[in-house]
């Protein structure tokens, strides 16, 4: 108390000194102002006081500004140990408060650094917005790809710098001497023009380079990416040479460090011309992703999409070559171009986790509302345990000022500390988000590290937090009176009050909400995963092949010469029991929109097959799809035997009722030209694509029947008692032929166990923090139980003495608990059947409403309720009354 006292006659004296100063400060203003005015008779006598009195202010202006300084640091220095000790004096509350922060704080850190890679990342040109593409949509609403040679009838139109870009495609790169995995994008020379940027080593694309009419030459702009990683950085390497899909070009430029086209999830390395590298169908043009330019002064996009959309028909009537097949040229013709901003890139990962994304950052902000609220509670009941210190500080003659910025300070402390927790959280969550991402053929180059940013951002919302968080406690400081704080420290009966409730049933119903949602996704991800596949996964190693460059160009290559001795030397192995050749890999194929399909001359109507493969012989038999009727696939089915086809009993019984289809030829409609088979076999169904699907009418092709202008890289899918060995010498055979290496070896489990990767990423993060939210509940509601037997130790002293039995007490403390419990899963179930609407897309065999899932969250919660609270219901029953009355 001595010391309390003597601190505070020390500030009082300061103030004293500074009120001293101001009022000096102010007598001086009014004697400058009066000689001012007085002046008017003598200008002369008048400047001199005036520069006088001016001289004699200066330094009581710097002085009162030191000592106005001194007090400030003084006191603030003060308030930081005070609120130190108070933390070592209460670690359970200061760990509570700052865990609390951290889980909340980091967890929304990590899920903005998702989103703003995935979907806020722009363009790294300048006025990126006004990069604008020419996008066909079709009746369906579906983009539709367009000849590249529209470019020249379009040129002078309302977009400036108007080019074709095709891009995002992976060929087999050979780049100082290095195989390399990279995308390569087709461009027409005006495409740099278009992004504002000029190469910072040597020369772009030109008109020569890259006409719009006839095949580009073979040279090559690299990105600064791979200038660094493959060639060092070395300036000479303007006029070597490189292979892109076995095709010898010449580098004659590098691109600006940063630049790597419009693919910001994986980027681009090599910008070549059309047809320099793949050269298309003999009559046709590469088909272009984009046309795209930026709006010529004074054009508004409105004017500029009217202008199109009137030339647009004769354009494609100028264009599209003489062999187009009718229906492909019909569904053209039937396109609208629109135009679209490019100033975000193109991302698959954008249109495939966009929605999950902001589901999450849903439930994350939940988190830190519930984080909020949970340590808006613990600040309370620390505030209703400090009264008697308040009281004290308030009858000594503090002001309320100089105890709400004491608080303040106190929990701005806190929230720092949970910001600096945060941060190791955000990278931890953050790592694991990435970890859901897609495996692809080239390395991502979207960054998943929080960085300066973000940090800011994350310091900015802990101060925040702080200051809201602190209102409530610090109001109720400053308005209750002196001898009502001591009163009511000294009283008897103590309970949470209802600001303490009304938080702590807050909390329960916001972490029941998450609960049910979790559940909910994660008994989805549960039936997808245990669904019957139609496949046998056990004991099978699928391997991932990727060409070596090596300057024959492989789609010419002699298939049926490579594929069945590459199969029989792999059976050979030991351990392994049983090989095929196929190009998709299970579960991790794209199910297309669907090709349609007819009996051979019948017309088309609405029957299409949405699942395709090429496979080897025994490939049925390696993955455990059954032959229903007919034979498999053989090596003797090749270009020079009439095209075959087995397809699945989906497909067959929707071509006719009773599955009888063998023998029979259908055709499919395919572009340039309709593709015609016949079945030879029906097979069971198996899941193909897409997991939710089980029964899709697939098509599965001989892989020797695929055309010579496919870059197929086939994945060898291996039955095998011995992993390790069968990895092992599959890729010395692969060395062996020299043609192929493994580019990745896994089992079919856990190419399975990561298929769904969009719900398991859901499913997994939500789980999360529901159980974050979960535990701040449960830790609100016994951090108040247990307060609550603290407040109510006299009271319960005195009940005791008088004959209450201790169970008594315990059940008093127990009701306590169970009423929040009950309440906030009352309130919170409702609220969760509003919120799992917006998870329809992400459910699999499970109603939003399942009532199961409702119950077992519901029942779970008030489970864990009663357990958080018989840790307190103990300690009262345990209260010792002589001892509660003796310290009344």
């Amino acid at each position: 108390m001595s010391r309390l006292s003597h601190l505070w006659r020390n500030l009082r004296h300061r103030d004293r000194v500074e009120r001293d100063l101001d009022d000096e400060l102010k007598a001086t203003l009014e004697l400058l102002i009066d000689e001012k005015i007085a002046a008017g008779a003598d200008p002369v006598e008048a400047r001199r006081r005036a520069m006088i009195e001016l001289n004699r202010i200066e330094p009581i202006k710097e002085q009162v500004r030191d000592i106005r300084a001194g007090i400030l640091i003084d006191t603030l220095n003060q308030d930081v140990k005070y609120a130190v000790r108070h933390m070592r004096r209460a670690p359970g509350f200061a760990a509570a408060a700052i865990l609390t922060l951290a889980f909340g704080i980091g967890a929304n850190t990590a899920m903005f650094t998702m989103l703003n890679a995935i979907v806020l990342k722009r363009l790294p040109i300048a006025e990126a917005d006004q990069l604008l593409a020419i996008v066909p949509i079709n009746s369906r609403g579906t983009n539709r790809t367009t000849p590249m040679s529209a470019v020249a009838e379009l040129r002078d139109g309302p977009l400036d710098h108007f080019c074709a870009y095709l891009g995002g495609l992976v060929l087999p790169v050979l780049a100082n001497n290095t195989p390399l995995q990279t995308s390569t994008t087709f461009v027409t020379s005006e495409c740099f023009s278009a992004f504002g940027i000029a190469p910072i080593l040597g020369r772009g694309l030109t008109e020569t380079d890259a006409p719009i009419l006839g095949a580009g030459a073979p040279v090559a702009v690299i990105s600064h990416r791979l200038w660094t990683t493959t060639y060092n950085s070395d300036r000479s390497v303007l006029g070597q040479s490189m292979l892109v899909n076995n095709v010898p070009v010449t580098i004659i430029g590098v691109l600006p460090k940063g630049f790597i086209g419009l693919e910001i999830d994986t980027g681009v390395d090599i910008f070549t011309p059309f047809d320099a590298v793949l050269p298309a169908a003999r009559g046709r043009r590469q088909r272009a992703s984009y046309l795209l330019g930026r709006l010529r002064p004074g054009v508004t996009i409105e004017a500029a999409t009217a202008e199109i959309e009137a030339r647009w028909p004769a354009v494609l009537e100028a264009v599209l070559p003489a062999n187009m097949a009718p229906t492909e040229r019909t569904q053209l013709m039937d396109s609208k171009p629109r135009l679209m901003s490019l100033g975000t890139g193109v991302s698959r990962l954008r249109e495939r986790y966009s929605q999950p994304l902001m589901l999450i950052l849903g439930l994350t902000g939940l988190l830190l509302i519930l984080a909020c609220i949970n340590l808006g509670g613990l600040l309370l009941s620390r505030l209703n345990a400090r009264s008697a210190e308040l009281a004290v500080r308030l009858a000594l003659g503090g002001s309320r000022l100089r105890i709400a910025q004491q608080m303040l300070v106190e929990n701005g402390m806190l929230s720092l500390a949970g910001a600096l927790l945060a941060m190791p959280v955000a990278y931890f969550t953050a790592a694991t988000l990435a970890s859901f991402m897609p495996p692809i053929n080239v390395p991502y180059t979207i960054s998943f590290v929080p960085d300066a940013r973000v940090f800011a951002l994350t310091t900015a919302v802990a101060i925040t937090v702080g200051i809201l968080m602190s209102a409530l406690p610090v109001w109720f400081a400053t308005r209750r009176s002196t001898a009502a704080a001591i009163r009511w420290d000294r009283t008897i009966v103590g309970t949470t009050g209802w600001w303490g409730r009304g938080l702590l049933v807050s909390q329960v119903s916001l972490a029941i909400v998450m609960l049910v949602n979790a559940s909910l996704l994660s008994r989805s991800l549960y039936l997808l995963n245990t669904g019957d596949l139609g496949i046998r996964p056990d004991n099978l190693l699928t391997v991932k092949t990727w060409s070596l460059p090596r300057g024959t160009v492989y789609g010419r290559a002699d298939r049926d010469g490579y594929y069945p001795p590459l199969v029989e030397k792999v059976r050979a192995l030991p351990g392994v029991t049983a090989v095929a050749l196929a190009s998709s890999s299970p579960r991790l194929s794209t199910t297309s929109a669907g090709s349609p399909v007819a009996w051979k001359g019948d017309a088309y109507d609405n029957l299409t097959a949405n699942g395709f493969d090429s496979i080897s012989p025994a490939y049925f038999d390696t993955m455990g799809i059954q032959l229903l009727a007919g034979r498999d696939v053989s090596w003797q089915d090749t270009m020079k035997t009439i095209p075959v086809a087995v397809v699945s009993e989906s497909l067959a019984r929707a071509l006719q009722r009773d599955g009888d289809v063998v023998g029979r030829s259908f055709t499919m409609r395919t572009l340039p030209t309709d593709l015609e088979f016949q079945i030879v076999g029906v097979v069971s169904d198996a899941t193909h694509g897409d997991p939710r699907n089980s029964h899709t009418r697939a098509i599965y092709r001989p892989i020797l029947q695929v055309g010579p202008a496919s870059s197929l890289n086939p994945n060898i899918i291996i039955q095998t008692t011995d992993a390790r060995s069968a990895a092992s010498g599959v890729r010395q055979i692969l060395s062996d032929f020299g043609r192929d290496y493994a580019q990745e070896i896994i089992s079919v489990n856990d190419l399975l166990a990561r298929a769904p990767s969009t719900e398991r990423m859901s499913a997994t993060v939500a789980g999360a923090v529901s159980a974050m939210a979960v535990l701040l509940a449960l830790i609100g509601v016994h951090g108040a139980l247990a307060y609550s037997v603290a407040r109510r130790t006299r009271e319960i002293g005195v009940r005791l003495a008088i004959g209450a039995a201790p169970a008594a007490a315990a059940r008093s403390i127990m009701r306590e608990g169970i009423v929040v419990c009950t309440l906030g899963v009352a309130l919170g179930l409702p609220l969760a059947t509003v919120a799992a609407r917006s998870l329809r897309s992400l459910m699999f065999g499970i109603s939003e409403n399942d009532p199961a899932t409702f119950a077992a969250a519901a029942a779970g919660f008030l489970l864990l309720g009663v357990v958080a609270g018989l840790a307190p219901a103990r300690r009262a029953a345990a209260v010792d009354p002589v001892i509660a009355l003796r310290a009344e």
